[in-house]
C-alpha cells in the first residue's frame, strides 16, 4: 500500500478511536496511530480535545519518534 493510502487508512482508524473515546461522556486519553504513511508503528496518547484540535488545524497525528515527523507532511485527501 502506498504512503498516501496508508496515512488515510490510519486517519480513518484514528477517527473511529476518537468516536469511541468521546462517546457517552467518556473523556479518557487514547492511543492513536502515527499517520506518517510509513507504517512506523508509532503511537500517540491524546485526550479527545487534543485530538479534535489537531483535526481542526488539519494536522496529522505524528509520533514524536517517527522519522517522518519533522517533515509534518499533510495527509492525502
Amino acid at each position: 500500500m502506498d504512503a498516501g493510502r496508508l496515512a488515510s487508512l490510519f486517519r480513518e482508524v484514528n477517527d473511529r478511536i476518537a468516536d469511541l473515546a468521546g462517546g457517552d461522556g467518556w473523556n479518557a486519553e487514547s492511543d492513536y496511530l502515527c499517520e506518517c504513511g510509513a507504517d512506523c508503528g508509532g503511537r500517540v496518547t491524546l485526550d479527545p480535545a487534543s485530538y479534535e484540535a489537531l483535526r481542526r488545524l488539519g494536522k496529522p497525528v505524528l509520533a514524536p519518534a517517527c522519522v517522518r515527523a519533522p517533515a509534518r507532511r499533510p495527509l492525502a485527501a
